[in-house]
């Protein structure tokens, strides 16, 4: 579903990702785990074409997605929760997903509803992981997890 192939970026002339490939298969959950400063944020940002691969395949659902504009990764299904929490703080954690649903998504919300046990479990798993260092935006994969489980035309 989702499949980096010798992805490198940098950050000017600094050189952050080093030939990073990886495979996420559907309904795999997955956690992007390091230290401070190893590239888990910048492989998040580069998937979501906010820092630009300068080579490499980033493949989503089959298709080539590297070098994508941000709201182009977004519209074919991949979201990102940034690590500053810009989120409604008056809202639980169901409604603020539910705010990333556009209307007509009737599916997604019914997914959601659905799936929110497991949903839940895993933000307590991420939780208890991250609370010392931050999620550092590991809820990618959480959302992808989420809006991909039913087609939504």
């Amino acid at each position: 579903m989702l499949k980096l192939e010798d992805v490198n970026t940098y950050y000017g002339h600094s050189h952050v990702l080093f030939d990073v490939s990886f495979n996420v298969n559907r309904n795999e959950i997955v956690a992007l785990l390091g230290r401070n400063g190893v590239g888990k944020t910048t492989s998040l940002r580069t998937i979501m074409g906010l820092t630009p691969p300068r080579n490499g395949s980033i493949a989503f659902k089959g298709n080539e997605i590297a070098g994508k504009k941000a709201h182009q990764i977004a519209k074919a299904g991949i979201g990102l929760v940034p690590e500053e929490r810009w989120i409604f703080n008056n809202l639980t954690v169901n409604q603020n997903l539910i705010m990333g649903i556009k209307p007509g998504q009737n599916d997604v919300l019914s997914t959601l509803t659905e799936h929110w046990a497991l949903i839940q479990g895993a933000i307590f798993v991420l939780l208890v992981m991250y609370a010392p260092n931050g999620l550092s935006g590991v809820l990618i994969k959480l959302k992808e997890m989420i809006f991909s489980r039913k087609t939504v035309n």
